[in-house]
């Protein structure tokens, strides 16, 4: 998540913190938020997944269903996106999460 926040690779800022004994970021590193919202299946939210592609496709870097073996601690599907500032990260959160029945269901 903070590789896709700041446009970075933070292996290779490790690598060369190692190799070098230096601390080099990229001039070039942006600094947005990265969020993660995931769903459970057991749950019936406002918008659906074709609704959350439609207004985030653009910012979703990554979407996905997750396996059974994950969904416990991770959701059943999950849709992570960078954002450019805190409150479009709230508005973000907010569209994905909230249920049918007026609550935000965040994990667990």
């Amino acid at each position: 998540m903070m590789n896709y926040a700041h446009s970075t690779d933070v292996y290779r800022i490790w690598a060369e913190m190692v190799t070098t004994g230096k601390r080099l970021l990229p001039e070039n590193s942006e600094n947005c938020f990265c969020a993660y919202a995931a769903r459970r299946d057991a749950h019936t939210y406002v918008h659906s997944h074709e609704e959350i592609v439609e207004k985030y496709g653009k910012d979703m870097v990554m979407m996905e269903r997750m396996p059974d073996s994950l969904a416990g601690v991770m959701g059943n599907m999950m849709y992570m996106a960078k954002l450019p500032d805190e409150q479009s990260l709230h508005e973000y959160n907010r569209f994905i999460l909230e249920k049918t029945d007026g609550t935000i269901s965040p994990l667990p």
